[in-house]
């Protein structure tokens, strides 16, 4: 795309449907030079469904027309008067229409019915609730007797206002125009008829129509994707979406009927509006370049999209919309734009990831140029939107005069204090958890806290106020080491030493996961492999580095009085993996972990372990979901095909941020006793593949077969056996990575023949400096050699 728009083509995409996910705005429009385009609502005229009686009070008064939205395939025309019967209630174990047990509730006695049932009763689709419904009730007045009239799906809770349905019939040829009419109503309605629908009948017809009692427009779809977004070569972050328009409920041609049409909704119906917008603005502009075009667009979108109906509540931040809604009408009336100086293609000001150890300030300019003929003068201010407590952005000066056919730059300076308490601070305008269909309820979701607005030009005369988005990922980083490369150990072939820390820490106050504390766990190192050359820079993230193994074994001997099974049994290993470059986000999408064990000596994969997100693992399983940010490890027995889910790092979102977004480091916790480890078969034996953008990038095959692993004859321990800060501990070995404080290491050296190293993930540190490989050395070499070659 960016070689396009080197051409002179101004391109213009969707920024994706997946919700309000993290780095999650869709490829290829993630491209600096491309216009990637974010949906919001807008204030339109709907379908209607008449309700010619129903229950007393409900609505002031009978017959009334309630708003629906028609779907794809349901059929168009009168179908009424028909009584109405809620199908497939979940608290009687219905399955909301989805099985034709769901229809024995509707009266079998000519009589046409409309049926109603909440969406969220049921997890098929409309295709199948349409076909379901048609082969159970048949269809009022086709001569064979049948009884339905049409469906009407009441909008699930978590979407606004309709949901969108195709209700296509299904004869065994695939999904087409059905026979009866589809529809989906307001929650608010369709709860009032769900709780009593004997005293309804009602009319469908296409040619009802209907508005909202209040004002939908400029809010975000709830389906439009969320940036930032890291370059997949570069990995550099960057803002993106870049704009907004009107992408839901977009009344559009129904392919294959001829002429009707019919209700769409997706990103894809909101970049047609900026792509028929940017040749409007190329008509008028015809000498102006593809980024000046962009910088109109982006500038004059001055239109902010909020939370709550009537352009109430929060105002979205930068990275849901970017400059913000449309408007042509300001677009027309200006020759002035505003870019990011070093990168005017993107036109927002992105400072990426800034990793902070101390208090700093970083600074960009914004050029203003003026392609009129006439001076401008412009105030300058800035408009928070996305807000830390450890960032704040300012601008200088405040007032710039911009000569015809010159320009002037503004200073955007970023000012950041590592140490502000709770820098950890969530999106308001977003949930502090994420929902799947594999799991009941929300799951604490796992965000990265941003600084961002908008640097508003406001015009002295009467032409249109500019923006620039700009936007920063900011968090407070920590500078850890151990104080020496080599840990002392001996002259005893077992015994206890310690790794003392030094450096700058993070601890930002209490309140977890809001404040921040530098985290630093052990680990054995097994594995390292070289930085290949072959890679480019931005795919580092899939170049593994390192593999650290570590458990808690010692944790369960103790507990269970030195029973080697039962200890195994209850034991969890914990595997780190690193790689070279970071990622962004832990969907597997940027960096897969793929760990294939073998459990009983064959040399044949019996059990696979890779990250994963709980939504994109619904999907996988063909149940609709979008990816979260929710991260899993799922781990499946490939002979049986049984699973389960562990947790990287092992903490959840609410706990303490670990920084499993922005890095390059993963824990997984492998349960000992669900491999099957046990006194006769204590080795963990696998293989690493690691994939990049999902291409294969590396693997511990390369330089051999399987890793082993003995986990009962593991040399070092980190789970301070010896009790010097309290111990033995069960779960993943973590310590306070703070200045002063000190790592306890039990050794037991006795069936070694070699000095094993110790592998240290400080997780805060900053980029490329969070791994610690240090080497043991023998406080009484002579002695200790000579009881390893013993042994």
């Amino acid at each position: 795309f960016n070689i396009a728009t080197q051409a002179g083509v101004v391109m213009v995409g969707s920024a994706g449907n997946e919700g309000d996910t993290y780095y999650v705005n869709g490829s290829p429009n993630v491209a600096d030079g491309t216009i990637a385009v974010a949906s919001t609502t807008n204030d339109t005229t709907y379908g209607g469904v008449r309700l010619l009686s129903g229950e007393a009070g409900v609505y002031p008064s009978y017959p009334t027309i309630i708003p629906a939205s028609q779907s794809v395939n349901g059929a168009s025309g009168y179908f009424g008067p028909s009584w109405v019967r809620r199908v497939g209630d979940a608290g009687t174990g219905g399955t909301g229409g989805c099985s034709p047990s769901d229809y024995d509730s509707v009266p079998r006695d000519g009589m046409p019915f409309v049926v109603i049932f909440d969406w969220d009763d049921g997890t098929c689709g409309s295709n199948q609730r349409m076909t379901t419904a048609v082969d159970t009730l048949g269809v009022y007045g086709d001569g064979s007797g049948g009884q339905l009239h049409g469906l009407i799906a009441v909008t699930p809770v978590d979407d606004f206002p309709f949901i969108l349905l195709s209700c296509g019939y299904d004869d065994g040829g695939g999904a087409a125009k059905a026979p009866v009419p589809c529809v989906s109503i307001l929650r608010e309605d369709g709860l009032n008829i769900l709780a009593n629908p004997l005293p309804y009948d009602v009319d469908m017809d296409s040619a009802l129509t209907s508005t909202l009692g209040f004002s939908e427009g400029d809010q975000i779809s709830s389906f439009s994707s969320r940036g930032p977004r890291m370059g997949a070569e570069t990995g550099l972050q960057i803002l993106k979406p870049d704009i907004a328009a009107p992408g839901d409920f977009i009344y559009s041609t129904a392919a294959g009927t001829g002429t009707d049409g019919t209700y769409l909704g997706g990103t894809s119906m909101a970049s047609p509006h900026i792509a028929g917008s940017a040749a409007l603005m190329r008509e008028l502009h015809p000498t102006w370049t593809v980024a000046q075009i962009k910088a109109l667009l982006m500038n004059t979108a001055t239109n902010d999209v909020w939370t709550e109906p009537d352009q109430s509540g929060l105002n979205y931040g930068v990275s849901r919309v970017g400059g913000g809604r449309v408007d042509l009408a300001n677009a027309v009336s200006t020759e002035v734009i505003a870019y990011g100086t070093s990168a005017p293609e993107r036109v927002s000001v992105s400072f990426g990831l800034i990793e902070a150890v101390t208090a700093e300030t970083r600074s960009q300019t914004i050029t203003v140029q003026n392609l009129g003929t006439t001076p401008r003068t412009y105030d300058i201010t800035f408009d928070q939107r996305n807000d830390t407590p450890m960032a704040q952005f300012s601008v200088s000066p405040s007032s710039v005069s911009v000569p015809a056919g010159g320009s002037v730059t503004v200073n955007v300076t970023l000012s950041l204090d590592p140490t502000a308490a709770q820098p950890h601070t969530p999106d308001p305008t977003s949930s502090l958890t994420q929902t799947s269909p594999l799991v009941l309820g929300g799951i604490p979701r796992h965000f990265v806290a941003e600084e961002g607005g908008y640097v508003v030009l406001t015009p002295t005369d009467s032409s249109s106020v500019l923006r620039v988005a700009v936007h920063a990922v900011p968090r407070p980083a920590s500078d850890m080491a151990a104080d020496s490369a080599t840990v002392a150990v001996g002259p005893d072939l077992v015994g206890l030493t310690t790794i003392n820390l030094t450096g700058t820490e993070v601890f930002t106050g209490g309140n977890l996961p809001y404040d921040t504390w530098s985290i630093v766990t052990a680990f054995e190192k097994v594995y390292e492999s070289p930085n290949d050359g072959f890679s480019p820079a931005g795919f580092d993230r899939g170049d593994l580095q390192y593999i650290g193994l570590s458990s808690d074994l010692n944790f369960w001997l103790d507990l269970t009085g030195g029973d080697l099974d039962a200890a195994l049994a209850n034991t969890t290993v914990y595997m780190a993996l690193s790689v070279y470059g970071d990622w962004s986000t832990a969907n597997a999408y940027e960096t897969l972990f793929d760990i294939y064990f073998d459990t009983d000596g064959d040399l044949a994969e019996d059990w696979n372990l890779f990250n994963w997100d709980l939504g994109t693992a619904a999907a996988a399983f063909g149940i609709g979901a979008d990816p979260t940010d929710i991260f899993i490890g799922f781990i499946q027995d490939l002979n049986t095909g049984s699973a389960a889910f562990v947790v990287p790092n092992e903490f959840f979102a609410d706990e303490i941020d670990l920084y499993l977004l922005n890095n390059n480091v993963m824990v997984f916790p492998i349960p000992a006793g669900l491999l099957g480890l046990n006194s006769t078969n204590s080795t963990l034996s696998f293989y690493v593949d690691v994939l990049g953008e999902l291409n294969f990038t590396d693997s511990t095959r390369l330089s051999g077969d399987y890793i082993n692993y003995d986990v009962a004859a593991a040399p070092l321990s980190f789970s301070d056996d010896s009790g010097l800060q309290g111990g033995p501990y069960p779960g993943l070995t973590w310590y306070v990575d703070l200045d002063g404080l000190f790592i306890p290491v039990d050794y037991d050296l006795s069936a070694v023949t070699t000095l094993p190293e110790i592998m240290l993930v400080h997780h805060h540190n900053t980029s490329g400096n969070r791994v610690e490989i240090l080497t043991l050395e023998a406080s009484n070499e002579a002695d200790l050699e000579a009881g390893i070659s013993v042994s």
